[in-house]
């Protein structure tokens, strides 16, 4: 359950401090050109090596017969002596490993530098003395080369899929963010160069695109809602987040058309990013009427994707959610956003923090208690927003 806090305008966020940089990799050998950021994954897995030697890699680190490392793997051992009593005698209840096959111990040999030959009980025993053992560095290195590949083609994969694409539908069900930047804020590279320009000339940018809309802006009561609302969200950037660093974003953005006009929002809370399309409830998402006192609340479908796996959510027809601004000046919003594996998120949000009361279902979208199948719940302070 999301509310979020007063619109930071553009004019202010231009001044504000730039973005700190993206950390270096904690490697031995640094890489001379920063791998682009891995967005969705459209490719298959790349492979490296033939026969005992052949590892795959998808995006999130190297796979062994499709098995990806573990550092913990002590409760997949059967016990070498029963467990006991008090009384010294066998106890009833034993504890039963983690039932794995036997691609997974070739793995677990495989990523330790042992041999992966024999039955499950051969390579058990192997393990047993180095089952806190790391991945050996040789292998480490062929993970961090193979992640620099496999971003640079499924990079490479979006650019020519993205060149197919003809209608704003398509473009934003495939990659949101670009569909917005490039539609609204005039940026025709926005999937490479958005990734390594500074925050300061990207908010720049926005701000005049916003500060351009704010004179079209017409005087008959509606409210200036187009721009860049920032979210600060401490139970997901902190969980998530680079340290809490890291903030969410909802950027609105109207698209003109024939019979009125289409308003449309690209949004990054940190494990997920994506874009909703609005529509007034039971409208069609064109519409003649902007967000107003008499008009506050707005229904939205979303695309979007986690951004750690890039689980693609399906179409915009199968993720709900709404928002009402504050009926005053327009100036806070309140919303709900949820479906599919949000859900599972959004809990999680609810659950990690203090000091909240049990979770409770909410009748309607003013309610700020937690919503655990909803969404994480917000309060507004000052111009920014806190759980």
């Amino acid at each position: 359950h999301l509310n979020v806090a007063a619109k930071r305008k553009a004019d202010d966020t231009a001044g504000g401090h730039p973005a700190s940089g993206p950390k270096k990799a904690k490697a031995a050998s640094q890489l001379q050109q920063p791998a682009p950021p891995l967005r969705r994954v459209i490719i298959p897995p790349i492979e490296h090596g033939t026969s005992q030697r052949k590892f795959t890699y998808h995006g999130a680190g190297l796979l062994k017969h499709a098995v990806p490392f573990s550092r913990s793997i002590s409760s997949s051992f059967p016990p070498l002596t029963p467990v006991l009593t008090k009384v010294g005698k066998v106890a009833k209840r034993q504890p039963v490993p983690t039932k794995q096959s036997s691609n997974w111990w070739k793995a677990q040999c495989a990523f330790r530098g042992l041999l992966q030959t024999g039955k499950i009980s051969d390579m058990q025993e192997r393990l047993r003395p180095a089952q806190d053992a790391d991945m050996t560095d040789e292998l480490r290195a062929l993970e961090t080369q193979l992640d620099v590949d496999f971003r640079l083609k499924n990079a490479e994969a979006h650019e020519t899929a993205w060149g197919g694409l003809d209608s704003d539908q398509q473009k934003a069900e495939h990659d949101s963010e670009r569909f917005l930047q490039e539609r609204y804020f005039g940026e025709a590279t926005a999937s490479t160069r958005s990734s390594f320009s500074s925050g300061r000339q990207r908010r720049g940018h926005q701000a005049k695109a916003c500060t351009a809309y704010r004179g079209r802006v017409d005087a008959r009561g509606a409210w200036d809602v187009f721009g860049i609302w920032i979210i600060d969200c401490p139970c997901a950037q902190q969980e998530w987040g680079d340290g809490g660093r890291d903030g969410c974003q909802l950027t609105i953005a109207f698209e003109p058309v024939k019979t009125g006009f289409r308003m449309w929002a690209s949004f990054d809370f940190v494990v997920f990013k994506g874009v909703f399309r609005f529509g007034k409830p039971g409208d069609s998402a064109v519409s003649k009427v902007r967000p107003s006192s008499g008009n506050s609340r707005w229904d939205f479908r979303w695309r979007g994707s986690e951004t750690g796996e890039g689980q693609l959510q399906i179409a915009f027809k199968h993720q709900r959610g709404r928002i009402v601004f504050d009926k005053s000046d327009g100036t806070k919003l309140t919303g709900v956003f949820e479906g599919g594996f949000i859900r599972k998120i959004s809990r999680r949000l609810v659950e990690v923090e203090t000091g909240l009361n049990p979770p409770t279902a909410a009748n309607d979208v003013g309610n700020l208690r937690p919503v655990p199948t909803s969404g994480q719940r917000l309060r507004p302070v000052g111009n920014q927003l806190a759980t």
